[in-house]
């Protein structure tokens, strides 16, 4: 499984140390391809306990549902130094049939993360590995190259290039892939300098949340 990018954090399950310089960061949901209520419950799940455990809190905003808008307040305004935009779109947008999903970088970090849904994979994957759980992991791995940029990938972890089956069956029995210590102080230390410098991408609006053509993928060797 390939990833530029990189599923299962069950509800409740992960404990969060209390970290001094915690952060806080809105990421904006665009679900292009529809996902169940349970899907994105998962999603939310896996997100919030692996950034958690980096010492990173998450504000969610649904800003479409099966590529629908849903008028939710903040969507359509401009982008915050801690705004993020996690895109989910079909498999035909991918730049291959194994990519899960890219980051969308600019010399000041970006803001765009998109992974990509494609259930005609599903049998490939261990038992259990949920649609929410893959995708959670995928989100959270792309909001870390964000952070910590393009050339961030580990040997270990949420920031592995690629996921074997020792990973898949982890996430599936609740065991989610972790940042290390030193990739969630520097991602905490990029979200403060955001903030302090204000230091964010262009003014975007809720009309960018379903353009994909201007955007450098992030993709695993």
């Amino acid at each position: 499984m390939k990833l530029g990018l990189l599923g299962r954090t069950a509800l409740g399950l992960v404990m969060i140390p209390p970290i001094s310089d915690g952060q806080q960061i809105t990421v904006r949901v665009a679900d292009s391809v529809g996902l169940s209520t349970g899907t994105r419950d998962e999603l939310r799940a896996s997100i919030t306990g692996i950034l958690g455990q980096a010492g990173i809190t998450v504000d969610f905003i649904d800003c479409l549902i099966g590529g629908a808008k849903t008028g939710a307040a903040g969507c359509g305004d401009p982008l915050g130094p801690s705004d993020f935009v996690l895109r989910i779109f079909p498999p035909r947008l991918a730049m291959n049939s194994r990519q899960l999903g890219y980051a969308a970088l600019t010399a000041k970090g970006g803001a765009y993360a998109t992974v990509f849904l494609d259930p005609t994979r599903r049998a490939e994957r261990v038992a259990g590995l949920t649609d929410g759980t893959l995708l959670g992991h995928a989100a959270a791995h792309e909001i870390g190259h964000l952070l910590l940029g393009p050339n961030s990938h580990s040997r270990t972890g949420i920031m592995r290039p690629f996921f074997g089956p020792s990973d898949e069956i982890r996430m599936a029995q609740g065991h989610p892939l972790l940042f290390s210590g030193g990739e969630a102080k520097r991602m905490r230390a990029a979200i403060e300098a955001r903030t302090l410098n204000q230091g964010h991408p262009p003014r975007n609006t809720l009309a960018a949340l379903t353009n994909s053509g201007h955007l450098s993928p992030i993709t695993g060797p």
